[in-house]
């Protein structure tokens, strides 16, 4: 396979791996989006409360240790020699993760997630796990320019400054998604459009391609994608519930919400006539746009 192939299959498959993570894990309208952000990874994603994920999308094709896990956490801004990945996943209000078609190595298992959560780690840390990562983060190989002998610099100036506090902190917000390969990706986002979502089967494989379309125009444009995902998607479903055109919003819609939300069961008592069917219509419409059924 030729170089050029394989980077275009590989931004392909960044693209398509996009698509999968927005239909999982952007339901609610203040969470955000970003494709190939200025001074970020692949994919940035950031929730309603301001917490952050650094996702880094890997065609890799050996099992992962230790050494390509500090390899690919020791990634830095372009032109940059004093801020890379590791020194934002140690703030507590940024995770990152790989999203990678191969394996962990037992040695990786610490750094391991279940498709498709993304809570941080709770796997127990040892000593010997603590002490791995500052050997590995100082292990890190750089070319011999001017830049990247200042990166390796950074990275073993940082390794001697991280306490035991700091390395937990890293390891329980570094995740990574193994042996996500592209017939995974194509098969659970036709799942989520189609079940999910309730896209009709016919028209769930064309939706993709303009998702897809969706995402290199934000990689272009650097605009959180989301809004636009969620227009096209609202556009496409089939099994919103027709309301009267007389119909009139009331202030109890945000309660209501929320109540069915949290407890999953709502009563809507009154007389005849005061609207309770519509009422009902329009929240289980919402429902629908922020894609549960």
């Amino acid at each position: 396979m030729s170089v050029a192939t394989e980077g275009v299959k590989g931004c392909e498959y960044k693209y398509k791996v996009t698509v999968l993570f927005a239909l999982l894990h952007c339901n609610d309208f203040n969470s955000e989006l970003y494709v190939e952000k200025i001074g970020s990874e692949d994919i940035t994603f950031v929730d309603e409360n301001q917490n952050c994920i650094e996702i880094q999308i890997k065609r890799e094709r050996s099992n992962i240790g230790f050494t390509k896990i500090l390899e690919w956490l020791s990634h830095f801004q372009e032109r940059s020699s004093s801020n890379n990945l590791l020194l934002r996943v140690k703030d507590k209000k940024t995770k990152c993760l790989f999203v990678t078609r191969s394996r962990c190595s037992d040695e990786a298992l610490i750094f391991l997630k279940e498709f498709p959560l993304i809570d941080s780690n709770s796997n127990n840390i040892s000593g010997q796990d603590i002490l791995k990562f500052k050997n590995e983060l100082k292990g890190v190989k750089f070319k011999d320019t001017k830049l990247d002998i200042k990166r390796k610099a950074f990275c073993d100036e940082l390794s001697n400054k991280l306490n035991k506090s700091d390395i937990e902190v890293l390891i329980k917000n570094t995740l990574i998604w193994e042996q996500i390969v592209e017939e995974k990706v194509d098969d659970e986002i036709l799942n989520c459009l189609n079940k999910k979502i309730s896209i009709p089967q016919s028209l769930s494989e064309d939706l993709y391609l303009k998702l897809l379309e969706i995402v290199k125009k934000g990689r272009d444009s650097k605009k959180d994608i989301i809004p636009t995902l969620k227009n096209l998607i609202f556009k496409s479903k089939i099994n919103r519930y027709t309301i009267t055109e007389n119909f009139i919003s009331r202030k109890e819609e945000v309660e209501c919400f929320e109540i069915l939300n949290n407890s999953n069961l709502l009563l809507l008592t009154g007389i005849s006539q005061c609207g309770k069917t519509e009422l009902a219509k329009k929240i289980a419409n919402d429902f629908i746009d922020i894609g549960y059924n």
